[in-house]
């Protein structure tokens, strides 16, 4: 079944590109368990934890690159490849820890920023996190799993919304996107921005199952002939519809809104795109029940102009500027960064 509303892209959507956005900034904000010298005095990691590198003088310890390691060779091994394949733990190693020294570098700029009301925000980050639990104890394991104490996770929000904040001032999420590439992405997709024809119908649907018994099916067929009589008197579509239709639209008496070709069964389909608006059907078997349908309004289709799409086209493109931006700004702060690698240590 089709949406009410198809805007066509290639097979892209809106939140297809507000997805692919969100993916690529989050690869650099989202809080990640990289302890830094401070957080190290506090837990066991600085007696027992094995350095596999540092970035300008804080450390990275082996205990948070093994999940991530080991994640990725599971699907190598999905693949086909093995765990004891020359050299492949030692590359998998250098690629995670690329992402993770980006993350860092941005986390250290981002230090020299103060965020207002911090605690306030965090507090309320805290609050938005919980909600997604049905109950405070499985907040808490989420926390013990993956942040191992409150006081930690309230750092690690902290530390997101201070480097949110440096992204933004940086202009490296969403990013200003040159009108010139806004209009040349028009041009190239313009066959793609066209509404397809729609319908706006109401109908009154009296339900019959698929495993209906024939008395079952007489008895829907004549609450449905009943109504249809009564419209035929002149009766009111839309009062008939809040006493006798059977599904959610009823309630509204029952409009369906806009629909393109695929919303409704194709019995009743056929009816809704063919008659003028005003027209009321006869009583239509389709395979969901016996269906009455009255067509209101259509929309013939329709090339969406540019200054309609625009607003699409700017978030579709930002991801790439947004990436590429990041990616360069990181490049900038290596250049100055001192980091120091612990090879021998690149093992399960």
């Amino acid at each position: 079944m089709k949406t009410k509303e198809n805007l066509l892209f290639k097979g892209r959507s809106r939140n297809l590109a507000s997805f692919i956005f969100l993916a690529v900034v989050l690869l650099f904000i989202l809080p990640t368990p990289v302890l830094s010298k401070e957080s190290g005095k506090s837990g066991n990691l600085k007696e027992t934890g094995i350095i596999i590198a540092t970035i300008n003088g804080e450390p990275i310890y082996k205990e948070q690159m093994v999940p991530l390691v080991d994640q990725q060779l599971k699907i190598y091994e999905k693949k086909g490849s093995k765990r004891s394949y020359p050299g492949l733990i030692e590359k998998i190693y250098e690629r995670e820890l690329e992402k993770i020294i980006g993350h860092q570098l941005l986390v250290q700029a981002s230090r020299s920023l103060k965020v207002k009301d911090l605690e306030k925000k965090v507090n309320s980050e805290m609050e938005m996190l919980k909600k997604r639990y049905p109950s405070e104890e499985l907040f808490n394991v989420y926390i013990m799993n993956r942040y191992k104490t409150d006081e930690k996770l309230r750092k690690f929000l902290a530390q997101d919304l201070t480097l949110k904040k440096y992204l933004n001032k940086k202009g490296l999420i969403n990013p200003e996107v040159p009108e010139k590439d806004i209009r040349d992405l028009y041009e190239r997709k313009k066959p793609s921005f066209i509404t397809e024809k729609s319908v706006k119908v109401s109908h009154i649907i009296i339900r019959t199952e698929k495993d209906a018994t024939p008395e079952d099916l007489e008895k829907a067929k004549a609450k449905a002939e009943m109504v249809f009589e009564k419209l035929k008197k002149g009766g009111n579509f839309e009062e008939l519809a809040v006493k006798h239709s059977e599904d959610d639209f009823a309630a509204k008496g029952g409009d369906l809104g806009f629909i393109v070709k695929g919303y409704l069964p194709l019995e009743a389909e056929e009816f809704a795109f063919s008659m003028e608006p005003g027209k009321v059907s006869d009583i239509i078997k389709t395979s969901v029940g016996y269906q009455i349908v009255k067509v209101v309004e259509k929309k013939a289709e329709e090339q969406l102009s540019f200054e309609k799409v625009r607003n699409f086209l700017v978030k579709y493109l930002q991801p790439k500027i947004s990436k590429e931006k990041i990616a360069s700004h990181i490049s900038e702060l290596r250049e100055k960064a001192k980091i120091e690698f612990h090879r021998e240590n690149f093992k399960l």
